[in-house]
């Protein structure tokens, strides 16, 4: 267990005789927030980009083929693991 020091066993002492104050001056100068009407203000409009332009896409003959063969071989893949025939899929 901890031990308090001199300091905090004094302001604890103090607290307990002066309790009733502490809270009332407290209380006192306790004021509400008041609300802001956050509601009835426009809000700004998102700017959308309405054009995108996407470059053409370069595609040699070589990278179609190879694309061709890694589909072929991710077909077969597939259909061992369904257990089918590659014709089926």
């Amino acid at each position: 267990m901890e031990q308090l020091t001199p300091r905090q066993i004094y302001n604890r002492e103090y607290y307990r005789n002066n309790r009733k104050t502490i809270c009332e001056k407290k209380r006192n100068g306790y004021s509400p927030k008041q609300k802001t009407q956050t509601a009835t203000k426009p809000r700004p409009a998102k700017k959308i980009k309405t054009e995108v332009i996407t470059p053409p896409k370069r595609v040699s003959p070589e990278e179609l083929a190879k694309a061709k063969a890694r589909q072929r071989i991710e077909d077969i893949k597939l259909a061992r693991e369904l257990g089918i025939s590659v014709e089926d899929l």
